[in-house]
């Protein structure tokens, strides 16, 4: 008979869904396993589920709607995440999204689990125009919840942009000196690495979700002023819509962009580091609370130069006329001026691109991700953790 694994402890991820894990926290989770955890995944389940069970993680399986409001569905949620937190007894739980965040804690604390940390990764939608009445309600539930979720002692809270960390700290959400700034979900390195670039018009790359509050209309309309001008590049959206949120683009309207030869879209790219290699570009232009942008920080090790916007998140990718570019969100000329800069003049894109993958090595690689969030770990646990 095969004895039992070992574990030194075990970790428990709360995720909303189980492909954003696979990921973005990959890295994350095998370096866990490879330092003796148990790791447990709780997240809905989709084709993901099996690839990350082969990996060694425990996955099971969560009724939660990512963007769900009805109070029984969410109780319901709650309660089972609770019933696994108790039957699991993990020594450390992760929340890693803001919904993961509020239910996890709730369940945390009903399950007694001592060491809780919560991952903010970006304020998103219902913090990017408080104009809207909608998000006004949305945002004062949250806050409130978010209040609660993040004020225990034994709660470790971790911010990707200083700007989500100076909201919750201005409202009195959590301490300050139970918050940690972790530059992202960290990027493999080895994977995203320097190509030459392809021959052909410069290729300009969005991948992500198909959002409006992605900035992908005035990333239209600016490739409308620059095919007018005569420039000549390609745009390429690597995506599809998102019907969960209210946002998103209807596939009609991207398909009349398609129709129309404004647009490339090859719907939604497994191998991101391929689609950057056929690349010239990056492009993020969100107009909402991004957390830090993945997509950004890959293109950036890929020698790829980033144009994105002043918004929360997607400024602390770049550094402004040394790695990319940065335009004032929803402003159509200056994006226009930005790509049109980056189309036109190969020896500038190289050079930005060099700096990006410098300070992507320096600052956002998954193993310098993984060492500090093992050293939140190490803090709540008392006691070192091999790496």
């Amino acid at each position: 008979m095969t004895a039992a694994p070992s574990h030194i402890g075990s970790i428990c991820f709360l995720e909303t869904e189980d492909w954003a894990f696979h990921k973005h926290r990959l890295a994350l989770g095998r370096a866990a396993l490879a330092a003796g955890f148990k790791v447990t995944l709780i997240a809905p389940v989709s084709a993901a589920a099996a690839k990350l069970r082969a990996e060694g993680f425990e996955v099971l399986p969560l009724r939660l709607a990512r963007t769900g409001t009805n109070p029984v569905d969410e109780a319901r949620a709650i309660a089972d995440i609770t019933r696994m937190y108790r039957r699991l007894k993990p020594d450390i739980v992760h929340h890693l999204s803001v919904k993961a965040v509020l239910h996890g804690t709730i369940a945390a604390r009903l399950a007694g689990i001592p060491a809780i940390v919560n991952s903010i990764t970006g304020l998103g939608y219902t913090f990017a125009d408080p104009t809207r009445p909608r998000q006004r309600a949305l945002q004062a539930v949250i806050v409130a919840m978010l209040r609660g979720a993040l004020a225990s002692p034994q709660v470790r809270v971790i911010f990707q942009n200083t700007d989500d960390q100076a909201l919750c700290l201005e409202r009195r959400l959590v301490r300050k000196d139970r918050t940690i700034i972790v530059r992202g979900s960290g990027v493999n390195t080895r994977r995203f690495t320097p190509t030459p670039e392809a021959e052909g018009p410069p290729v300009v790359v969005l991948a992500s979700r198909l959002l409006w509050d992605k900035g992908i209309g005035v990333l239209v309309e600016a490739a409308r002023v620059l095919r007018a001008d005569g420039v000549a590049f390609r745009l390429v959206l690597a995506g599809v819509p998102d019907p969960a949120n209210p946002n998103s683009i209807d596939p009609a309207i991207l398909a009349g962009w398609v129709a129309e030869g404004i647009v490339e879209n090859p719907g939604y790219v497994e191998d991101v580091a391929g689609l950057l290699a056929t690349s010239h570009i990056a492009c993020l232009p969100s107009i909402y609370r991004e957390g830090l942008p993945l997509f950004l920080l890959e293109a950036a090790a890929a020698g790829r130069p980033v144009v994105t916007t002043d918004t929360p998140g997607c400024r602390d990718t770049v550094v402004d006329g040394e790695t990319g570019l940065i335009v004032p969100s929803r402003d159509v000329g200056a994006l226009v001026g930005a790509l049109r800069v980056l189309i036109e003049d190969p020896v500038v894109r190289a050079r930005m691109g060099a700096a990006g993958r410098a300070r992507v090595l320096g600052q956002f690689s998954d193993e310098s991700v993984i060492r500090g969030i093992f050293d939140i770990y190490e803090d709540l646990l008392g006691r070192s953790i091999s790496r």
